[in-house]
C-alpha cells in the first residue's frame, strides 16, 4: 500500500454514536491502542466528533489529517457508522493516498463488508494495540502488510486477509495515555463520573448471542496495581468520584477483586464504583468480600441475567442455573449494593410460557431483593455468534452492506422476527405489554 508521507502523526477519530446524550464516556479503546506508539514517540491526535462543535468537526478532521500517516476509525455496530462512513468520504476526497482503517465491534464481526466500501483501506479484526502498531511500523518503512495478523487490506485492488491475531494480554498497554485527551470534557459536573477498563474479554464467554466470546476468546486483566494507581491519578487531578468499570466482566477473579478494593482502601481513594460480572461467578463469592466491595465504594453490579426460564439459559448457553441469581439477591440484601439486571426478549426458540416464567423470576428477585432494577431489550442477531446462524437458517435477512447495520439495534421495539413462530407473536406480545406496562413502537411481520 502506498503512502504519501513518513510522518509520525497518527489520527484516531471516535464517530458520534448517538446524537441525543450531553456528556459521553471516555474513548478509551482509542486510548489503548494508543499506547505503544505514545510511548515511542509517535504523535497520536485524537479527534472525537462527540465533544466537537458540529460545524467545526470536518475542519478539525481535515487539519488533523494533513501530513498524517494513517486515519483510523473505532466503529462498533449501529449508529457509529454512519459518522465513520461519512467523515473517511470526507478524508478521502481531500486525501485520497492517505491510508484509513477501521477497528473496533464492527470490523471483527464483519470484515469483509466493511472492506467493500471505496474509502476504507484496511480493517482491524480483533484487538488492536499490536495490529496498528505493526501497520504503522509498515507503512513507515514500506513494507508489505501481508504478515500482520488481525487485519484485511487492499491491494492492487483485491482485498487480502491474514490470520486471526490470539487474544493478547493487555496488561503491557496499561496505564493509559490519558494526556492525549481533554478529560474534563467528558465529566458531567453533576455526576463527576468517569470509566475505565481494567480486563478485556468474558469468562467462560461462551453465551451464544453475545460476540465478545467469539472475537475475544478469554479474559485477560491489568494488574490490581496498576488499575489503582491510574484511578488515584484521575481522581487526585480531575476530582472524579464515580467510576463505571466498563469490563465485560469485571468479577471473574475474587483474588483480584480483593486485591483491587484493598488498595483503593489503602490509598484512601473516595469513589462510588459499578461493574459488571456473572451471577454464578458472584454467588460464589464470600460474605468478606462484599463486604469489602462494599467499604471500597462499590454502589451498582450489573448482571446479564437474560431470561427467568432455565431451558431459556441453556438454549444461550449461559451456563448457569436461575438459582445463581436468588442466592446473589438474597447474599447481598443487607448492603447498600443496587442490582441491576438485563433481560432478553424474543430470542429464537421462547415461548409465551417462557416469557410468563421471566415475569414470575423477576417479580420473585424483587421480593427478595428491593434494589434490583431490570434492563430490557429484544434479542439483536450479531455476526459470528451461533445464534446469528441459527436466526439466518430461520429466515433472518442480515444486512446486505454496511448502511444495514446502522439501524439495527431498536432496543424498545419487537422487531422482524422470522424466528418466532406467526401463531404465539401477538400472544408474547400482550403478556410482555401487560407486565412491562409498555406500548411496543413496531408491528411484528
Amino acid at each position: 500500500m502506498k503512502h504519501i508521507t513518513k510522518s509520525k502523526k497518527i489520527v484516531l477519530i471516535h464517530p458520534v454514536i448517538s446524537e441525543d446524550i450531553e456528556y459521553h464516556w471516555m474513548p478509551t479503546s482509542l486510548l489503548a491502542v494508543s499506547s505503544k506508539l505514545d510511548r515511542l514517540g509517535y504523535s497520536i491526535k485524537i479527534v472525537d466528533e462527540r465533544i466537537v462543535e458540529k460545524d467545526a468537526f470536518d475542519n478539525e478532521i481535515l487539519e488533523a489529517a494533513k501530513d498524517a500517516l494513517l486515519v483510523g476509525f473505532s466503529v462498533m455496530t449501529g449508529y457509529q457508522i454512519h459518522g465513520a462512513a461519512r467523515t473517511s468520504k470526507t478524508i478521502k476526497s481531500v486525501y485520497p493516498n492517505l491510508p484509513i482503517i477501521w477497528g473496533g465491534d464492527h470490523p471483527t464481526v464483519a470484515p469483509e463488508q466493511v472492506m467493500e466500501l471505496p474509502f476504507v483501506d484496511m480493517a482491524a479484526v480483533g484487538q488492536g494495540e499490536e495490529t496498528l502498531y505493526e501497520i504503522v511500523s509498515g507503512l513507515q518503512q514500506d513494507k508489505c502488510l501481508s504478515g500482520i495478523k488481525g487485519l484485511y487490506f487492499k491491494e492492487n485492488g483485491s482485498v487480502l486477509s491474514n490470520p486471526r491475531r490470539k487474544f493478547h494480554e493487555i496488561d503491557p498497554y496499561y496505564p493509559l495515555p490519558y494526556h492525549l485527551l481533554n478529560v474534563r470534557a467528558y465529566v458531567n459536573p453533576k455526576t463527576e463520573a468517569f470509566n475505565y477498563y481494567t480486563s478485556s474479554g468474558c469468562a467462560p464467554g461462551k453465551c451464544r448471542f453475545c460476540n465478545t466470546g467469539s472475537s475475544y476468546a478469554g479474559w485477560r486483566a491489568v494488574r490490581p496495581e496498576k488499575v489503582v494507581n491510574q484511578i488515584k491519578l484521575l481522581v487526585d487531578e480531575y476530582g472524579l468520584r464515580n467510576c463505571m468499570f466498563q469490563d465485560s466482566n469485571f468479577f471473574v477473579n475474587e483474588k483480584r477483586v480483593r486485591e483491587i478494593c484493598l488498595l483503593l482502601l489503602k490509598e484512601n481513594i473516595h469513589i462510588n464504583w459499578n461493574a459488571s460480572g456473572r451471577a454464578d461467578q458472584l454467588s460464589r463469592y464470600s460474605n468478606e468480600t462484599f463486604d469489602l466491595m462494599s467499604r471500597s465504594g462499590c454502589v451498582c453490579i450489573f448482571i446479564g441475567v437474560e431470561s427467568g426460564s432455565q431451558r431459556m439459559l441453556d438454549l444461550m448457553a449461559k451456563m448457569e442455573n436461575v438459582e445463581c441469581m436468588i442466592d446473589l439477591a438474597k447474599k447481598i440484601r443487607r448492603l447498600s449494593i443496587d442490582l441491576h439486571i438485563s433481560l432478553i426478549f424474543a430470542l429464537p426458540g421462547e415461548t409465551v410460557e417462557d416469557l410468563k416464567t421471566t415475569v414470575e423470576y423477576l417479580n420473585k428477585l424483587k421480593a427478595i431483593n428491593t434494589r434490583i432494577k431490570e434492563q430490557r431489550c429484544f434479542f439483536t442477531p450479531y455476526p459470528g455468534t451461533s445464534l446469528y446462524e441459527e436466526v439466518v437458517n430461520l429466515g433472518y435477512r442480515p444486512p446486505k452492506d454496511v448502511y444495514g447495520w446502522i439501524n439495527v439495534e431498536q432496543p424498545s421495539s419487537f422487531v422482524d422476527l422470522p424466528w418466532m413462530d406467526n401463531s404465539i407473536k401477538e400472544q408474547y406480545r400482550k403478556v410482555f405489554e401487560e407486565n412491562f406496562k409498555v406500548q411496543t413502537r413496531t408491528e411484528f411481520n
